[in-house]
């Protein structure tokens, strides 16, 4: 097999963009930087250990459509529908992720990249919607719909015509191939491809990056993670937040959201106590919310997952894939303290477990094999997610464009809590099975997470187990 270096030279149509891309990201240093200059191209089919897990959990569940990201949203004044379509395949000609396959094989799944000519089979469904008719029941229905992962591309986009002049825009991506920071990409590529920019193809990063995830696997290079890990979550308890209703035997996949905003003083005064402890405001939340689940679960002892970034390599910084690594953060909360005093805690806690996040979350399972419980997820029930991504939503110049809430009706976790930047505040919803929990408990939840953070601010020298 030739190298990468070496197929840019002798193919044709974007790829000396490719090859110039390729060189920025050796001017940036790294791993993959070293890598991209002579790893063989036929090495290129090695699944990332956290596409892997989603690819058995897929195989498991029969299409879930619970690993599919969707954005929507509305767009007002004159959208032209062939530009935008022109501009969705654009994104598939330019990112290998988006032209991948999951190809089953005896050992697991192995990774097939399409040839770019595939983007001229995506196409921009339309569909114009009759007055009367309920949009946010077809929204759903599109939405509700699971990827084939053997068949590339996984991506959909769709238009939804209310008038001449106000349109739904759907774009729905699997997660096996994207996350919130590569969305963030899309979104602003996507303005630029709209506006008439030519953007050449990018190199192959996430499959090389899953090379060289499998090559330090297999040299022992997560073995200082390793021990780490053994050693913070040895003895971990099973964090028992009380259900109203009790647990099935296989977990089901129903769920629904609540949403919820923090004020604007609220989070400005989160972020002076933060600051004040040396930490960020990612940090102060999760505090918060260990020490809620600590009050509804009656346990000091809580641990939660939370989805980390794998993107230390400079070159990954752009780069669209699934480069996400979740990492247990395990808080002791004795209600003697202040919550400055725990703050500084998770902020340690928090430290330690990015510093040792490289080692992929079901090869930490698979090395400190914890006991099964049926119906559960291995280690952690409950998920924290903080989404600071620098584009949150889809914006095309001339245009007035809105991110659409939608309600989604699907959980993956018992509880999710996430948050992101609205202005000045916080917005943020708890996701949530429903075979386990009414609505009305996961609002009251909601409502107390809003009450602890304003009793935090206010009273940061009361003990964490008097606070409200």
């Amino acid at each position: 097999h030739p190298t990468i270096a070496g197929l840019a030279e002798v193919l044709e149509g974007n790829w000396p963009q490719w090859s110039t891309e390729a060189m920025t990201a050796v001017d940036r240093g790294g791993p993959l930087a070293e890598a991209i200059k002579a790893v063989d191209a036929g090495d290129l089919d090695v699944v990332s250990f956290p596409q892997r897990a989603l690819w058995f959990l897929d195989q498991l569940e029969g299409g879930s459509r619970n690993y599919v990201i969707d954005s929507v949203t509305r767009i007002v004044g004159e959208l032209d529908l062939d530009q935008l379509e022109a501009s969705v395949q654009a994104l598939v000609v330019r990112h290998p992720a988006l032209r991948s396959a999951f190809i089953p094989g005896e050992d697991g799944p192995r990774l097939r990249v399409m040839d770019p000519s595939l983007a001229q089979t995506v196409k921009l469904r339309r569909e114009r919607v009759v007055p009367g008719v309920d949009l946010q029941q077809r929204l759903l229905a599109r939405l509700n719909q699971p990827f084939d992962l053997q068949s590339a591309p996984l991506l959909r986009a769709s238009v939804l015509e209310v008038t001449a002049e106000d349109h739904v825009f759907v774009l729905s991506i699997h997660h096996i191939v994207s996350d919130g920071w590569s969305m963030a990409i899309l979104f602003r590529e996507l303005a630029m491809l709209y506006a008439g920019a030519r953007l050449g193809e990018a190199p192959p990063l996430t499959a090389l990056h899953a090379l060289l995830q499998a090559r330090a696997q297999s040299s022992g290079a997560f073995d200082a993670d390793e021990a780490y890990w053994r050693e913070q979550l040895a003895g971990l308890p099973r964090l028992d937040v009380p259900t109203d209703h009790p647990r099935p035997a296989q977990p089901g996949a129903d769920g629904l959201s609540v949403g919820f905003r923090i004020e604007a003083d609220v989070a400005e005064a989160l972020r002076a106590m933060a600051h004040a402890h040396s930490t960020t405001l990612f940090t102060a939340l999760l505090a918060a919310f260990q020490l809620l689940l600590a009050h509804h679960s009656g346990q000091d002892d809580v641990a939660v997952g939370v989805p980390v970034a794998d993107r230390v390599d400079p070159a990954l910084a752009d780069t669209v894939g699934y480069l996400v690594n979740t990492v247990v953060m395990r808080t002791r909360l004795d209600g003697a303290i202040r919550f400055g005093e725990l703050l500084e805690r998770v902020r340690d806690t928090t430290l330690e477990a990015i510093n040792h996040s490289r080692m992929p979350f079901d090869r930490v399972v698979a090395a400190l094999q914890p006991e099964r419980e049926t119906g559960r997820h291995p280690l952690v029930d409950v998920i924290f997610a903080f989404d600071d991504f620098p584009q949150q939503s889809v914006e095309l110049d001339g245009l007035r464009c809105s991110p659409w809430s939608i309600r989604g009706d699907t959980a993956k976790f018992d509880l999710s809590m996430a948050l992101h930047p609205e202005g000045r505040g916080l917005e943020g919803y708890l996701e949530f099975r429903t075979d386990l929990y009414d609505e009305a408990m996961v609002e009251r939840m909601a409502r107390r997470f809003d009450v602890l953070l304003r009793s935090v601010v206010a009273s940061p020298e009361t003990p964490i187990g008097e606070l409200a």
